[in-house]
C-alpha cells in the first residue's frame, strides 16, 4: 500500500482506481480461449488487467465488475498459442482499504492441435497436369489458415517445396497442379495448417502420361460362386503404364499361366477393379485363371490362381417309372420320378409305350418339360385288349436314361350297351378325395347318360345329364364344398344304372 505503480490504472467498466499495490503474473498461452478469474478477499475489490508480451505492452482486456470479495473473470479470445502474456492485479482503492488476499487463475480449452487431413487420389492426368486435392476433417481447434496439396518426385512432400494454396477452413477442396514433366512419377500429399502448425494427408503417386509408356499393372481377384460349370472372377488394374488401357478380363485354362490365346473374358477398358463371369467350364476340373490389360504397348498378366469347379465327372440321370393308372381302352396315365439330373440340367423327360420290353425314344413317348423330380404323363391313341410296355426317361447333355420297363393292358373297347353297363369299363379316380372327381369311360353307341351324386341318405346332392354321348367321355366333378364322409356316385347310361 502506498508504492508507487508500475503504470497507471487503467479504466475499466467506466471506473479509474489506483494502481499503487499491484501485483503482476505471467503465463504462456497454450490456447486461443483461456479464462482469467481472481476471487478477492472481504476487504478487497480486485480489478483484473491484461496485457501481451511485456507489463506495458498492447493492452488486451481488463475487468472490474465487482465490488470487495467479488470475482473478476477476464474471457480471452483469439490470443496466440505459444505467446506470453502478463496480468495485473491491484485493489480498485488506495490505502488501508484496499489490503486484502486474492486467488488468481487462469486456465482454458483443450489445447489446439494440428488439424486432421486426407489426400484425394490424381484425377485427369495429362503429360504436364493433374488434379488432386483432400479433405480437412478437423481443424484441430483453431481456424485453417492455409490448406492444399504438395507434390515432388520423392516421397512425402511438404510445403517447402512446390505446393497449391487452395482457401482455407474445413471440408473438401480440390487442387490444380501444373508444370508436371510427362512420363514422370509424382508423390502428391494434401496439408492443412492452422495455430499449432501444419499436418499432412497420406503420401499417393501417380505418373504423369507422355514419355515411353508401359504395358499396364493388373492384379487377378481369386474364383467364386463356383458351380458345376460356372465362376467368377476378376481383377484390378492399378495403372495403365501411361496409355489408355483398352481391353481388360479374365484368361482361363487347364494348364497354368493361361493368356488371350485361351479362353478369355471381355470386360470392359480403363483403370480399376472388374468382375469377369466365366462360362462353359466342365464340372470337378481345375482351372487356371489370370487378369489381363491391354493397351498400346501390349499386354500384361495378374498372378496365377486355380480353382476346381463343382460336380465331378457327369452322367445320364437317374429315375423311377411310375405305373400306369386310370387305364381306358384307349388311354393311360403313367410318369415318373427323376431323383438325380447326373450334374447337368434335364432338357426333357417324358414316358415311352410299345408292344414289346424295354421301349425308348424310337418307339412312341411323351415330352413332359424337364428338371428334376416327379412328373405326370398320358398316353393316348392305344389299341384295345393290348398288353403295353413302358418306361420313363430323362435326357441331359450326357444322354438318355430310362426307369425299370412295366406292363399294363388296356380295357376290352367294347364300350357300354344298355344290357352291358359293367364297373369294370368305368374309371373313377382318386378315391378317397376331397377336391374333384375324375370319371371315365368309352360308349360305343350314343346314349343319355345322368350321373347322380348322393349322400349315405340317399339325398341327391349332384345331378348332372348328358344326352347322346358316345366314344370317350371324361369328366370332373368339384366336391370341394362336401363335407368329410361316404358318398355314392350313380351313372345311368340309358336305362343301365352303375353304383
Amino acid at each position: 500500500v502506498g508504492a508507487t505503480q508500475s503504470i497507471p490504472a487503467i479504466t475499466c467498466s467506466g471506473f479509474t482506481g489506483t494502481a499503487d499495490d499491484d501485483v503482476w503474473y505471467k503465463f504462456i498461452a497454450n490456447s486461443t480461449d483461456p479464462t482469467i478469474t481472481v476471487v478477492g478477499s472481504s476487504t478487497l475489490d480486485a480489478v483484473l488487467d491484461l496485457h501481451s508480451g511485456t507489463c506495458s505492452g498492447p493492452y488486451v482486456d481488463c475487468a472490474d465488475a465487482t465490488y470487495s470479495g467479488g470475482t473478476e473473470t477476464i474471457n480471452t479470445t483469439g490470443l496466440a498459442i505459444g505467446s506470453t502474456y502478463y496480468v495485473r492485479v491491484y485493489g480498485f482503492g488506495s490505502g488501508a482499504s484496499s489490503q486484502g488476499t486474492f486467488v488468481i487463475c487462469v486456465y482454458g480449452a483443450a489445447p489446439v492441435t494440428l488439424p486432421t487431413v486426407s489426400t484425394s487420389p490424381a484425377n485427369t492426368i495429362t503429360n504436364t497436369t493433374a488434379i488432386s486435392g483432400g479433405n480437412v476433417t478437423s481443424d484441430g481447434g483453431a481456424a485453417i489458415t492455409a490448406r492444399g496439396v504438395c507434390w515432388g518426385t520423392t516421397a512425402n512432400p511438404d510445403i517447402s517445396g512446390n505446393h497449391t494454396t487452395d482457401g482455407t477452413g474445413t471440408g473438401i477442396f480440390t487442387s490444380n497442379i501444373t508444370g508436371l514433366t510427362s512420363g514422370t512419377l509424382y508423390h502428391i500429399r494434401a496439408y492443412a495448417t492452422n495455430s499449432n502448425g501444419t499436418a499432412y494427408g497420406n503420401d499417393l503417386n501417380f505418373t504423369t502420361t507422355g514419355g515411353t509408356p508401359v504395358i499396364p499393372t493388373v492384379q487377378t481377384t481369386g474364383a467364386y460362386s463356383i458351380t458345376n460349370t460356372t465362376a467368377t472372377s476378376g481383377g484390378d488394374v492399378s495403372s495403365d503404364g501411361g496409355s489408355t488401357v483398352t481391353a481388360r478380363g479374365i484368361c482361363w485354362a487347364i494348364t497354368a499361366n493361361p493368356d488371350i490365346t485361351s479362353n478369355h473374358t471381355t470386360d470392359g477398358a480403363g483403370t480399376g477393379t472388374f468382375v469377369s463371369n466365366l462360362t462353359g467350364l466342365t464340372p470337378g476340373t481345375i482351372y487356371h485363371i489370370r487378369a489381363y490389360a491391354t493397351n498400346s504397348t501390349g499386354t500384361s498378366y495378374g498372378s496365377d490362381l486355380n480353382f476346381t469347379t463343382t460336380g465331378g465327372t457327369l452322367i445320364i440321370p437317374t429315375l423311377t417309372t411310375t405305373a400306369a393308372y386310370s387305364i381306358g381302352s384307349t388311354f393311360a396315365t403313367s410318369g415318373g420320378n427323376i431323383t438325380n439330373d447326373g450334374g447337368s440340367t434335364v432338357t426333357a423327360r417324358g414316358v415311352c409305350w410299345a408292344v414289346t420290353v424295354n421301349p425308348d425314344l424310337t418307339a412312341s413317348h411323351t415330352t413332359d418339360g424337364g428338371g428334376t423330380g416327379s412328373f405326370s404323363s398320358s398316353l393316348t391313341g392305344l389299341t384295345p385288349n393290348t398288353n403295353y410296355h413302358i418306361r420313363a426317361y430323362a435326357t441331359n447333355s450326357i444322354g438318355t436314361a430310362y426307369g425299370s420297363d412295366l406292363n399294363f393292358s388296356t380295357s376290352t373297347g367294347v364300350g357300354i350297351k344298355p344290357a352291358e353297363a359293367t364297373a369294370e369299363n368305368i374309371s373313377i379316380y382318386p378315391n378317397p378325395t376331397k377336391d374333384e372327381l375324375n370319371i371315365e369311360f368309352e360308349l360305343i353307341y350314343p346314349e343319355n347318360v345322368t350321373l347322380t351324386l348322393q349322400d349315405y341318405l340317399s339325398q341327391q346332392l349332384i345331378t348332372e345329364n348328358y344326352k347322346n354321348c358316345s366314344g370317350s367321355y371324361k369328366k370332373k366333378i368339384d366336391i370341394s364344398g362336401l363335407a368329410i364322409g361316404i358318398y355314392i356316385l350313380k351313372i345311368q347310361i340309358g336305362e343301365t344304372v352303375c353304383t
